[in-house]
């Protein structure tokens, strides 16, 4: 943030107060006044945890997906709009 003054999509873990652990997208910037100097941050917040769960999900699936892709003869792989699944 010091050295570029903008934060994007960063991605982080936080700690509720009840204790649960939350995932958070994190974007902001510094606003800067005449002289060049931080006047403040401003940003926003995303809670993304049910997203990282679902990514979780996914990767965990993956290894069986491209295990059936590799062994897969080509005439049963059909490419959907011009997209192979594999």
């Amino acid at each position: 943030m010091e050295r570029e003054g903008v934060v994007r999509d960063f991605q982080v873990q936080f700690r509720r107060q009840d204790g649960t652990i939350i995932w958070v997208n994190e974007s902001a910037r510094a606003v800067k006044d005449e002289q060049g100097l931080v006047r403040y941050y401003e940003g926003s917040l995303e809670e993304i945890t049910a997203r990282k769960q679902a990514e979780a999900r996914l990767e965990g699936t993956g290894s069986t997906s491209r295990s059936w892709c590799k062994n897969a003869r080509p005439s049963s792989v059909q490419a959907r709009n011009g997209i192979a699944p594999c």
